[in-house]
């Protein structure tokens, strides 16, 4: 018997080439500056020096910088930078296909539509300075935040945040004057609205031909705060309602939006943080007040920020209550206006 031992041939080895990365979804599909998305797909391999993202064809995210990378997604964070939505996988040399998104560069803001109007201005129940209650008659129609400037818009603005506590959704807070000028001046940039501020060594003049955001005046804050009630606050309710303070704060800034607004839609005009307004502080300053478009003293050693704060009680919450710089900036914020000529 003879038996036969077979071999079979040796093949060369053969090199199977490694998939290239795929994009098969972005979610979510719209996104701006800071948001964080997921790219979902496959054969994106683990982190390493030669895998990265590419926005566009020239902003590179190394997988090191992401939030997350894995063989089939990967999150991450856009950046401050502007692009045109066009995202590719690198990995290991190998590009995937482009996915695009729609990228909002820009940050959204919320305004209000508030048309022009008479008013009445000061109260004969309050403080000296109040004195003596008028009416005053703003004859330009203008657009107002909806809210309090957040952290998140401060920080986008002016690449910065002085806040006392560091979170996105409450209010910006621990601002001086002209730190709030300079903001409405930087979002008018922004924006490409002509700058309503030329500022020079400190010293602000106001072009008030500018269609950019700026602080309202005295006069236009009470306006549209009261929208029509001339009553104590600017809706027939509970203060608790109506106003973060001293007895529901907990002596703390709360996020912006959770109390009721006026009847314009406006937030937090009586509490959270008070609201810079542009006009120079003169105690006496209604006892010859213009009655058309007043815009404060000519000049001054001291600014008015109106509405009131976290910290502050009841006499201070009032839409009548005037404010003025004592050198404390916790509980003080910011609220633009823009003129609505456009």
């Amino acid at each position: 018997m003879i038996s036969c031992i077979v071999f079979s041939a040796c093949q060369e080895g053969i090199l199977i080439q490694p998939s290239k990365p795929e994009i098969i979804a972005i979610q979510p599909s719209q996104s701006a500056v800071w948001s964080v998305i997921t790219i979902y797909g496959k054969n994106f391999g683990l982190p390493q020096d030669s895998s990265f993202i590419i926005l566009d064809s020239n902003i590179k995210i190394l997988s090191k910088d992401c939030l997350k990378w894995n063989n089939t997604f990967i999150r991450i964070k856009l950046p401050k930078l502007k692009f045109n939505g066009n995202i590719k996988v690198v990995n290991n040399n190998d590009t995937s296909n482009t996915q695009k998104i729609i990228f909002n560069y820009l940050p959204e803001i919320e305004i209000v539509f508030v048309k022009n109007g008479i008013s009445e201005t000061g109260s004969i129940n309050g403080w000296s300075n109040e004195k003596p209650p008028h009416r005053v008659n703003i004859t330009n129609n203008i657009y107002v935040s909806k809210y309090e400037v957040s952290q998140y818009l401060y920080s986008f603005v002016c690449d910065t945040n002085p806040s006392s506590e560091i979170d996105e959704k409450l209010p910006v807070n621990t601002i001086q004057w002209l730190d709030a000028v300079i903001f409405c001046n930087n979002l008018s940039n922004l924006f490409d609205y002509d700058t309503c501020y030329i500022i020079d060594k400190g010293n602000v003049i106001w072009d008030t031909n500018a269609n950019g955001f700026r602080l309202p005046t005295e006069a236009e804050w009470e306006f549209f705060c009261r929208a029509g009630n001339e009553g104590d606050y600017n809706l027939n309710d509970s203060i608790e309602n109506l106003a973060w303070f001293n007895n529901n704060s907990g002596f703390k800034i709360q996020p912006i939006g959770k109390k009721k607004p006026n009847s314009l839609g406006i937030y937090d005009l009586h509490g959270n943080v008070s609201e810079w307004c542009w006009d120079w502080y003169d105690e006496n300053y209604y006892k010859q007040s213009e009655t058309i478009n007043p815009k404060g003293p000519k000049s001054g050693l001291k600014r008015v920020h109106r509405g009131g704060s976290f910290l502050d009680g009841f006499a201070k919450l009032r839409s009548s209550a005037r404010h003025y710089d004592d050198g404390n900036y916790k509980n003080l914020g910011i609220r633009f206006v823009r003129n609505a000529k456009d």
